[in-house]
């Protein structure tokens, strides 16, 4: 019941883009990435949106950078939120978080192979 409810939820905010209006997507920066690979893909590596009404980020993992911590900062850079996975195994991390719409959020991603930052203004 529970996973239906989601599943219709997630499949009529795709379906209906005018339910998307309200999401902040989030532009990731790669300081640093995975070497010797020269990425060309039009996809970017990570791709990142906050939804406020389901309030939560979704950072989604277009290549494999093994286990990253993703943190979300508040403005005096304190972590708010922190979330640690395994991109082989969860390409897509849905991580709960309420952030105030008054402030900017910096968003970290780190592990082994992988550094990246973005912002949520």
């Amino acid at each position: 019941m529970i996973a239906s409810l989601a599943l219709a939820v997630a499949s009529n905010s795709v379906a209906n883009p005018k339910n998307n209006r309200h999401r902040r997507n989030v532009a990731i920066s790669i300081a640093k990435g995975p070497a010797p690979h020269i990425h060309r893909s039009a996809i970017p590596m990570i791709s990142a949106v906050y939804d406020p009404v389901l309030t939560q980020l979704e950072v989604e993992f277009n290549e494999n950078f093994g286990i990253v911590r993703i943190c979300i900062l508040n403005p005096m850079l304190q972590a708010v939120v922190t979330y640690e996975c395994d991109t082989q195994e969860e390409q897509l991390a849905l991580i709960p978080c309420i952030l105030d719409d008054e402030n900017n959020y910096t968003i970290q991603i780190t592990g082994e192979e992988i550094e990246a930052n973005g912002y949520i203004d």
